[in-house]
């Protein structure tokens, strides 16, 4: 009598330790054992027709009997123990790469954060009076924008001069902006200061004059 073929191996106890070359090796296993129980169906289907003719011959084409072995189905197994362990396994890799990247992005926060109290403090700002924990990269960001933008007012008040600013293609003739003014020289187009929106602003301040 033919016998289905299984798979021999078993659900790993950790999926993280399943690598590639190991799913590779279950997956050509339970080929071979699929490939062989499909021949195996397929004898099972002929000794089934051999014992229908049989039978035919005692009984008749139309007996009970007959009908009856017809409609019995051969049922094949179903291996579906490696789709699991493959589907399990790539979410287990999936989860623990979304791990790692949340203790690294926690540990980046950190060192900002340790970053963002060094500067507010060099600024004479007080901690949990000025800014908290949670607060000292906004408020770090914040600081540096605004100091950024004092010190630029001030250079361009001194020189009487002004700058280029985003969004002046519709100026004709226009000689910029003051940095101070609502609008740009020719009045046109209002102006403001706007800095690029890094987390880590205060590390790099990069402030430009921006027409909305």
């Amino acid at each position: 009598m033919y016998k289905w073929k299984y798979p021999e191996f078993k659900y790993p106890s950790n999926l993280l330790d399943v690598t590639d070359e190991i799913l590779s090796s279950m997956e050509k296993e339970n080929k071979i054992c699929e490939d062989y129980n499909k021949s195996v169906e397929q004898e099972y289907y002929t000794l089934k027709n051999k014992i229908c003719i049989d039978v035919s011959s005692i009984w008749g084409k139309e007996s009970n009997i007959v009908k009856y072995i017809e409609k019995q189905k051969i049922r094949r197994p179903s291996l579906t123990q490696y789709d699991s362990i493959k589907s399990n396994v790539l979410k287990a890799r999936e989860a623990h790469k979304q791990k790692l990247q949340d203790v690294q992005s926690k540990n980046k926060l950190i060192e900002l954060q340790g970053k963002a109290i060094e500067y507010l403090l060099k600024k004479g700002k007080i901690i949990n009076v000025d800014f908290s924990i949670d607060t000292v990269i906004t408020i770090a960001n914040e600081f540096a924008f605004n100091e950024a933008v004092e010190i630029q007012q001030k250079e361009l008040t001194e020189s009487k001069s002004y700058i280029d600013f985003n969004g002046s293609d519709n100026c004709e003739d226009c000689p910029g902006w003051d940095g101070s003014s609502h609008r740009c020289a020719c009045g046109n187009r209002r102006v403001s200061w706007d800095g690029n929106d890094s987390s880590d602003f205060f590390l790099n301040p990069y402030i430009y004059g921006q027409a909305y």
